[in-house]
């Protein structure tokens, strides 16, 4: 990816779509190291600009040059990463907990998630529904009014 964002998504056993993963500017996704032929659905989250390789080519270039090995290893190793994040919060998080999960992980740190993420878009990340998350950001915005009717009085 050299800018915009997409995502890989499949259908589960349910019928219902699940992301398995979300790809920004500096990543890479596709076949690796050999051709094949992908199970998912790969769509765009915004207007994207990528640089397509062949993956025998790539892996070429890997074995041929430590450092651009070593770049790649960097690459995949924070997917990896992320990946056992999403696992995990998959099968120990609540439905709820998986939204909170979704919008420390859009804070990054910030005290503002801007733009303010779609529900719908929000909901696939964290593999609920539209009307889980809606209620989970309701029970957000309900308990910070809470907290600031009690600092009032």
């Amino acid at each position: 990816m050299i800018d915009g964002a997409i995502r890989i998504e499949t259908f589960g056993l349910e019928g219902q779509r699940q992301q398995l993963a979300q790809h920004g500017p500096g990543e890479f996704f596709g076949a690796y190291p050999a051709p094949t032929v992908h199970r998912a659905e790969i769509g765009t989250l915004a207007e994207s600009t990528l640089l397509r390789a062949e993956a025998t080519k790539i892996a070429e270039l890997v074995a041929a040059d430590a450092e651009i090995g070593a770049g790649m290893a960097r690459l995949l190793a924070r997917q990896l990463d992320r990946a056992l994040d999403r696992m995990v919060a998959r099968t120990t998080y609540s439905a709820a907990g998986r939204v909170y999960a979704e919008l420390l992980a859009l804070a990054d740190g910030r005290e503002r998630i801007a733009p303010p993420p779609r529900v719908t878009t929000l909901a696939l990340s964290a593999n609920t529904t539209r009307e889980t998350a809606s209620r989970a950001i309701a029970a957000l915005i309900g308990g910070a009014s809470s907290a600031v009717m009690k600092a009032n009085w």
